[in-house]
């Protein structure tokens, strides 16, 4: 029984960073341990046993989704790291660079963690920040722009 708790611990683990972090890996993964452990637990358990831990997985982790994506969004925690929405504006990612934006100032738009969204001129750039994190509405000077990114940094 400690083990298939173990199990669901580890899977609703999974299923929890995969809001965080998207892409699908960890979902997948977390899914093949539940079909495992539920294998395991029809061979070490029993049929009956099997029906109830799959039932209450799903059960838990529909729960678990439902509370990150509702109520967790609304805390501070969830308001600074899960996607509430998309960009749906006009965005310069910088094709073909833009040299004549070196040195010149601009404000964040977007947190930079490192990369954000920047304006200048009231034209907007997606850029990068090697040197840390900068916050939405922070001050900002252009370092170097090239064919493929803008690298700024915080005033």
């Amino acid at each position: 029984m400690t083990t298939l708790l173990i199990y669901f611990l580890i899977i609703f683990t999974l299923f929890s960073l995969e809001l965080l972090l998207p892409g699908g890996v960890l979902g997948m993964i977390a899914l093949a341990i539940l079909f495992y452990s539920a294998f395991w637990c029809f061979e070490e358990m029993g049929s009956l046993y099997c029906i109830y831990y799959i039932t209450l997985s799903i059960v838990f982790h529909f729960l678990g989704i439902y509370f990150e994506l509702k109520i967790l969004q609304k805390t501070g925690f969830g308001k600074k790291w899960l996607l509430r929405r998309t960009n749906t504006e006009h965005v310069n990612i910088g094709v073909g660079g833009h040299p004549e934006l070196v040195d010149q100032e601009g404000i964040a738009e977007t947190n930079l963690n490192p990369n954000g969204i920047i304006s200048i001129n009231e034209e907007t750039y997606e850029a990068n920040s090697p040197c840390g994190f900068i916050q939405k509405g922070d001050t900002i000077k252009i370092l170097t722009s090239n064919r493929y990114k803008i690298t700024v940094k915080k005033l």
